[in-house]
């Protein structure tokens, strides 16, 4: 019951430290979770998202929590669809095409550590609302159109609270 309660509240407490140490581990399942797999080596890493990405999926627990706010886009869609969404955006990702979205991310970050180094000394920061802030700031800024979105804060505000109510996959995701 410790593990469930750690997953539900904090996931990254719930995993023993070798998942963030070790190149790879595998967890057996525990009760309705299924085996789980760590990979934090770089060259495996590469294998998966880079060499072999038909050999892997999401899995449809993540694809049923996200689907509403995502449908069954790239981030998301089982393997058969998967591919041609890959080579229609592939080109925004080549080193060109990221290279002029470099200063939108400079700014967007330059502004947060501004915002972070305002703070009093001794400040207590929820490091994960600072980055999903950031994140989606970057894609408000970089993905959407040349203007963006329009307001960067209410985006990165409804986007977080989907993500922490209905698109969060914990425990409860395996029970449907």
């Amino acid at each position: 019951l410790s593990f469930y309660r750690a997953l539900s509240r904090n996931p990254i407490t719930a995993w023993p430290m070798a998942a963030y140490t070790e190149p790879l581990i595998r967890l057996a399942g525990r009760g309705i979770l299924p085996d789980v797999l760590f990979v934090t080596d770089p060259a495996l890493l590469r294998r998966i998202f880079v060499d072999a990405v038909g050999l892997y999926d999401k899995g449809e627990v993540v694809r049923r929590r996200l689907r509403p706010a995502l449908g069954d886009g790239l981030l998301i869609a089982a393997l058969p669809g998967w591919r041609p969404q890959r080579r229609i955006v592939a080109p925004l990702f080549q080193a060109r095409r990221v290279e002029t979205m470099l200063p939108a991310m400079a700014d967007i970050a330059s502004a947060a550590a501004e915002r972070l180094q305002g703070l009093p000394p001794g400040s207590v920061v929820d490091m994960h609302a600072v980055l999903s802030d950031l994140t989606y700031r970057v894609i408000a800024a970089t993905a959407f159109s040349s203007e963006g979105v329009r307001d960067p804060a209410a985006f990165s505000q409804a986007i977080a609270a989907y993500f922490d109510t209905l698109g969060r996959v914990d425990a409860a995701s395996f029970l449907n």
